[in-house]
């Protein structure tokens, strides 16, 4: 699992990436394949670690203002500083869609898989106080970031891992969540088995993610074979996310002045242009530069960054009681 890094550890990821999530008859790694893809996306997760600002949390968010103004009941004000208050609201989504009430976490293990700079699983132990909570992630500097910045002892802590081979105990779990991380699993079978294997009977999965044709395909094929799985809901909310991104894109944003930085007007738009296809300008129709597109045909710039995602879903399972 090592990689050398760079622009064409950031093209490897992409091309594995876009292979495992569509249609071609290649889609299944191998063995080797698949601990080489581990490798780069371990490398390209430490780096975005490392450059990780205080407070931001990776994921391309939301906007409802009904779920704003609870989040502003739960926890006041704190979507109002060094945010754009989207991330927050689709964590926020990922317990509310439950039916737990967010006084019902006292005593109970929450685990997040894929839990990135750990920034999310943070918010969440906030707005749900009394649980445990337990963030697993495959990038070692996260991790460490997550638990220097973060951690609190029983409460909330990380730990290193695979998705797709959980370091956790059978029936472990009260509640698994999973917040756009799958996408990077080559191989969901195994994830979701794991996150079946680690929740307690009774315990519940909220599951969201942005999918391609063919990954929504093979996913609701997946969830049909998994035993001891009732699914409650599914919920498209690709339109919530897309209102998300524009206010995150917006002039003024809160991502648009951390985003945009450099010494010259080019390096801040290349930054930016880069930031912005992270956090899912595609999925709004927003193109890529010029400027850029030639630096991608330079090999100065990775010649993709993110997948042709073509819906955002909110699904909710339980583990039927024994």
């Amino acid at each position: 699992m090592e990689s050398t890094g760079g622009p064409a550890a950031i093209n490897a990821f992409m091309d594995t990436v876009s292979r495992f999530n569509g249609p071609s008859e290649s889609a299944v790694l191998d063995a080797e394949a698949s601990d080489e893809f581990k490798g780069h996306s371990i490398w390209l997760y430490d780096v975005a670690a490392m450059m990780a600002a205080r407070g931001e949390i990776w994921n391309w968010g939301m906007d409802d203002p009904v779920l704003a103004k609870e989040i502003d009941e739960v926890l006041p004000g704190s979507l109002d500083f060094c945010t754009d208050g989207v991330s927050e609201q689709l964590y926020f989504r990922a317990l509310r869609e439950l039916p737990l009430a967010l006084g019902d976490y006292a005593g109970k293990t929450v685990l997040e898989i894929g839990s990135g700079a750990g920034e999310g699983l943070n918010f969440l132990s906030r707005a749900a106080p009394g649980g445990r909570f337990l963030g697993v992630e495959l990038s070692p500097m996260a991790v460490r970031r997550a638990n220097a910045l973060l951690a609190r002892g029983d409460e909330l802590r990380y730990v290193q891992g695979d998705a797709e081979s959980l370091p956790l105990e059978d029936a472990s779990a009260d509640v698994v969540i999973s917040v756009e991380s799958s996408h990077n699993y080559p191989h969901p079978d195994r994830f979701i088995a794991e996150v079946a294997r680690v929740l307690k009977p009774g315990g519940y999965f909220s599951y969201l993610d942005g999918f391609t044709e063919h990954r929504y395909d093979q996913t609701t094929l997946l969830k049909r074979d998994v035993p001891g799985f009732e699914w409650l809901s599914e919920v498209d909310i690709s339109e919530l996310v897309r209102a998300g991104i524009r206010k995150r894109m917006a002039p003024g944003s809160h991502f648009r002045r951390v985003s945009e930085v450099g010494t010259s007007k080019l390096k801040r738009h290349v930054a930016f242009q880069m930031q912005a296809t992270t956090m899912g300008s595609p999925f709004i129709g927003m193109e890529t530069s010029p400027a850029v597109r030639a630096l991608q045909k330079m090999g100065k710039l990775p010649s993709a960054w993110t997948l042709p995602v073509e819906s955002y879903v909110h699904s909710v399972a339980r583990r039927r009681p024994e």
